[in-house]
């Protein structure tokens, strides 16, 4: 589904991304992992065509995304959370929500104005998908809350649903446990388990929380200053001893890393 090609990103002398590598298969959950500046969010940027790279090919089911400008990757199906929640702060839960699926059928302002079948026909598709959405989140109880009067963890929440309100077939999630408490986190893993199945999407996942990527993954990649350092399953990232001493640290083989 993913592809990422031999992709080097630089700023001034600082390089973010050095030759990575990266597969991402339909279907599945797949993780990047890594130290603090790791170039791991910038791989999103790259792939959300916030940052373009100066070399190396972005390939997503047949498309060149270096060739499309940034509004077009969601409407190609590509959606992403933030690792600080972009809401509108404002509106409710469920408008937030609903401007996930801005791009989905796209009625004229004569449509909307008029109220002509198909802006009825985008409100209703919108408002079942945002319904799905606060069932799937369990975000029903303050769907009509003002969104910026929500607790941290529940805004992340939001900033994930309007995400699948989008109708993604690549999700990208960028630390949707940061802030979380630990109850949240088993939860919120459940959560992500489920994203193939009920949405039909893969996802590419960055936390620092290793009991989370781990429990979740399918896949796991390691950056480290840019380059990728590790790409396998998640049991056998615990033993491989660059990771151990880049991300993990050697002396704490066995324990969960929180931060990195």
């Amino acid at each position: 589904m993913l592809e990422l090609s031999r992709v080097s990103l630089s700023f001034g002398g600082l390089t973010a991304i050095a030759g990575l590598d990266l597969r991402v298969p339909a279907g599945t959950i797949h993780s990047l992992i890594g130290p603090n500046g790791a170039g791991k969010t910038s791989v999103l940027n790259v792939i959300n065509r916030y940052y373009t790279p100066q070399a190396g090919e972005v390939r997503y089911n047949g498309h060149d995304l270096l060739r499309l400008p940034p509004h077009r990757v969601v409407e190609i199906g590509i959606a992403r959370s933030f690792q600080n929640p972009t809401l509108f702060k404002n509106l409710s839960v469920l408008d937030n929500l609903l401007v996930g699926a801005t791009h989905l059928s796209k009625p004229t302002v004569v449509e909307d104005v008029l109220r002509l079948p198909r802006s009825r026909q985008h409100e209703r598709l919108a408002r079942e998908r945002a319904d799905h959405a606060l069932a799937f989140l369990k975000l029903v109880a303050v769907r009509h809350r003002v969104a910026g009067d929500l607790p941290y963890g529940h805004q992340k929440l939001v900033d994930i649903g309007r995400a699948l309100v989008a109708d993604p077939r690549l999700l990208l999630l960028d630390e949707p446990a940061a802030g979380m408490e630990e109850g949240q986190k088993q939860w919120l893993a459940e959560v992500i388990r489920r994203v193939p199945d009920e949405y039909g999407a893969a996802v590419l996942l960055i936390d620092h929380d290793m009991s989370l990527v781990l429990g979740v993954s399918d896949h796991v990649a390691v950056m480290n200053f840019g380059s990728k350092i590790f790409d396998g399953p998640p049991a056998e990232v615990r033993h491989q001893p660059q990771v151990l001493a880049a991300y993990l640290g050697t002396e704490r083989e066995g324990a969960e890393c929180a931060e990195a």
